[in-house]
């Protein structure tokens, strides 16, 4: 849905590109706090006497004077040495760096020109051409369409070739370009259709057309429809390259039967415009899906087709009708392995598909052991996992493993699925979640692998054999940084070279993030890390600023005693929990499933660093049930019954913490965007003004009848199926609408949001005025669900701070201006 992954709010700072390195990102210092057992310590804390230190102001939030370095290289495939990436000076040259000296150039493959320095770039893997995107339009999410310029590298400012290839696209519509894994032959995605170009460096190349079907709203060639994007591919394209780069593997997704939401765009013009998608919402009709291999040798086209497989359903021995494609990789140009589950997303299965290399006929087989089968609950996280290769019959995946003591709990763990054999074997039996596979050394045997532990917040790189079984205690690669480095490396996201001899390693906190490497030889792992950016500059700057501290604890719901719950809290500079001085409390919430608020990551966001820092204010937020990462009972806990178990934990948590001494249990907010915004209106109705005296909701799905099939089904079911239980999750049904007469409630919405759709701030609307409940309201026109196109972001933000600070006494007036 909705902010499906872990996202951080930091002042509608966007970084995006398509080759990434020493990124200068936006931050917030969060100073260490001792982490308590189960509350926040109530011994008196001495505030610093006389701090004259500025605050983090809404100045500070929306500049980019608080930034950091770090490294995500993009490693040149021409290097036999493996040390060197491509990356782009501030001249705008595309050079070549080593990653021991990622701030020096070591050879420059095209200089840069005045019109292209600011275009997001690819480079192709021989290192001969390279493409620019310009004038890029955002359509969705991950989505757009821009304009091409492919050039030669040959030295200066290089060769513009694109303009030799006749019927190259120029009218700025082109959805997607990729370049093959090895040589130069470019994958286009145009007018909804693929095309490929094979022959850049003839004098005149040729545009071939894969596809000729394609067509808006109906028919979409190697890029996905809007509800594969949003909730299974994550990504604007759905081709994938076979390793010899002699084909093209694509999926085929067919809308015309799915409905379509309309919506308006005004854009100044005199009539407005009508945007039409393709959208399929719980209950309704499905794009179908089918799987292609393009073979650029003899232009044909043949489909990878998924194999008969049982319905799990009610009916054992049906056939399923009704599937999503969700994952594919090769192997090699005649092996690959697709990877599906059914409507319900309760069953999945990996197939094998082998290409006969005489007939180039592709034939796909079910094996048990690559399937996984769920009965209270969904398989994999937003989608089955990924898989990693051992050899040509064995892959390694994550799948859910049911714990000894209790078959209803386990976590995610690693395992090993022969095709040859027919068998599974669990190579880990951690109690921690494993959350993604890197690579595998076949040399040295070692699958590594990233895990949640050795706390749900952390994230840290592991390794285990392929020999393992049941593996309790896989060895930890990443841990010692955070032991050399305390509090900094508690959340580490890590990049490996070409050849898995240097591992880049990202610390994202809590504490100020810094980036460092290890050195691996003959899988043997330097004694220490090489630290490349340890960006003291921001820990100057931060310190001369009254930045939150942060602190972390776990708290013993009333409403769920299995196991305590996880929470942060950041406090002012000069915190002082005596009770001498009584804080507003503001709770900032998601609360989505398989979702995580508390983390090891270091943050600016609008309510943790600005509220906490300028309008002295405690920000808190809590991991209640539905959340990942702890156990798929505890994330399971919202299955079929969103909506019901949100409001109960985050108003039993806002009701303890406001008890504690050094809060002001009558200043007590609740804001959430998106999932956050749904969960922020569901609590308010919930607690009708016990504990809450305000909240700001943004962009909240109103009823899950509104919302798409793929994520509204994957945890409710099919309306027609779980009526109720959607009635109990309408944020306009659930709860008695006076009870919003008790609270200061705030719905903003944009009106081109196509994630959630201003439908449902328009129902919320017309319900609250029916139970005439007085409440502010305020819309963005031509807004997406980001809001944040122009100076809307820049705008929101200052609305979200003038009326949570109105609320929580830190200024008169509820409108900018008066705060």
């Amino acid at each position: 849905m909705v902010e499906r992954k872990l996202l951080q709010i930091i002042g509608g700072v966007t970084v995006g590109a398509l080759v990434v390195v020493a990124i200068v990102v936006p931050c917030v210092l969060l100073i260490p706090e001792d982490e308590p057992a189960v509350e926040p310590t109530t011994e008196p804390t001495e505030p610093p006497s006389g701090d004259d230190r500025p605050t983090y102001t809404f100045d500070d939030l929306m500049g980019n004077d608080y930034g950091y370095s770090s490294l995500y290289p993009t490693w040149d495939k021409t290097d036999t040495t493996n040390t060197h990436f491509i990356t782009r000076n501030s001249a705008g040259d595309i050079v070549k760096r080593a990653y021991t000296k990622p701030d020096t150039d070591v050879d420059t493959l095209i200089t840069g020109t005045d019109d292209l320095k600011t275009s997001s770039y690819a480079v192709s893997a021989d290192n001969q051409f390279i493409y620019y995107r310009r004038n890029a339009k955002q359509v969705w999410r991950h989505s757009y369409t821009a304009d091409f310029a492919i050039y030669r590298m040959s030295g200066g400012a290089g060769e513009r070739v694109d303009d030799k290839i006749v019927g190259f696209p120029m009218d700025g519509m082109i959805h997607h370009l990729e370049w093959s894994p090895t040589g130069h032959a470019l994958a286009i995605v145009y007018g909804w259709n693929l095309w490929v170009v094979k022959d850049l460096e003839a004098a005149t190349p040729s545009l071939y057309q894969v596809t000729d079907d394609g067509e808006q709203n109906k028919i979409y060639n190697a890029i996905p429809d809007w509800v594969y994007e949003e909730e299974m591919i994550g990504s604007n394209n759905v081709l994938h390259w076979s390793p010899d780069s002699e084909q093209i593997a694509f999926l085929r997704t067919d809308d015309t039967n799915t409905p379509i939401v309309e919506f308006s765009m005004y854009n100044e013009a005199q009539y407005p415009e009508t945007v039409r998608i393709a959208y399929p919402k719980a209950g309704t009709s499905n794009p179908t899906v089918t799987l292609h291999a393009y073979n650029l040798g003899d232009d044909s086209i043949k489909e990878i087709t998924i194999p008969t497989w049982p319905d799990t359903s009610a009916n054992p021995n049906a056939i399923l009708r009704e599937y999503y494609f969700s994952r594919f990789t090769w192997l090699d140009e005649n092996t690959c392995m697709p990877t599906w589950t059914d409507r319900p997303q309760t069953y999945s299965v990996g197939t094998a598909c082998v290409r006969d290399t005489t007939s180039l006929e592709w034939t796909c087989t079910y094996i048990e052991p690559s399937t996984e089968s769920v009965t209270n609950g969904w398989v994999g996280s937003f989608g089955p996992f990924d898989i990693v290769w051992m050899d040509a019959n064995t892959h390694f995946t994550i799948y859910a493993r049911a714990n000894d003591v209790d078959p209803t709990d386990g976590r995610w763990q690693i395992a090993k699925v022969s095709w040859s054999s027919s068998s599974k074997t669990w190579l880990t039996k951690t109690n921690f979640d494993i959350v993604g596979l890197y690579w595998y050394d076949a040399v040295n045997d070692y699958l590594y692998f990233e895990a949640a532990a050795p706390l749900p917040r952390h994230r840290n790189v592991y390794r285990v054999k392929s020999s393992a079984v049941n593996d309790e205690a896989p060895e930890c690669m990443s841990c010692p940084l955070n032991k050399d480095y305390v509090d900094r490396c508690g959340w580490i996201t890590t990049r490996f070279n070409l050849d898995g001899s240097v591992a880049i390693m990202n610390c994202r906190g809590y504490r100020e993030p810094m980036t460092a490497y290890y050195t691996i030889s003959g899988g043997v792992w330097s004694d220490k890390a090489t630290v490349l950016y340890d960006n003291q500059e921001l820990v100057d700057k931060a310190a001369a600023i009254k930045w939150p501290r942060k602190i972390y604890g776990t708290f013993n719901s009333t409403k769920y005693s299995e196991k305590p719950l996880n929470y942060e809290m950041y406090v002012p500079a000069d915190f002082d929990n005596s009770g001498n001085t009584k804080y507003p409390l503001l709770i900032e919430v998601y609360a989505g499933p398989e979702f995580q608020t508390v983390t090891d990551v270091w943050t600016r966001g609008w309510s943790s660093t600005h509220m906490v820092s300028d309008k002295n204010v405690v920000v808190a937020s809590v991991d209640g049930r539905n959340s990942a990462f702890e156990g798929y009972k505890f994330m399971r806990q919202a299955y079929k019954q969103l909506g019901q178990h949100e409001p109960e934990d985050q108003t039993d948590f806002a009701a303890w913490l406001a008890s504690q001494p050094y809060i002001d249990e009558t200043l007590v907010g609740l804001w959430g965007w998106s999932y956050g915004g749904y969960t922020t209106t569901h609590t308010l109705g919930y607690d009708a003004g016990n504990t809450f005296k305000c909240g700001i909701a943004v962009a909240p799905l109103a009823d899950w009848r509104f919302y798409d099939s793929m994520y509204a089904e994957r945890y409710m079911g099919r309306p027609q199926d779980n009526d109720d239980a959607y009635t109990k999750a309408s944020m306009i049904t659930a709860h008695d609408l006076n009870n919003f007469k008790n609270v200061e409630y705030t719905l903003i919405h944009g009106t081109a949001d196509d994630n959630v759709h201003f439908q449902s701030a328009a129902e919320m609307e017309k319900a609250l005025v029916e139970a005439d409940v007085d409440f502010d309201t305020f819309f963005y026109a031509d807004q997406a669900h980001s809001i944040n196109a122009g100076n809307a972001n820049k705008h929101i933000y200052r609305q979200l701070t003038s009326r949570m600070s109105h609320c929580l006494e830190r200024c008169g007036t509820p409108y900018p201006g008066g705060c």
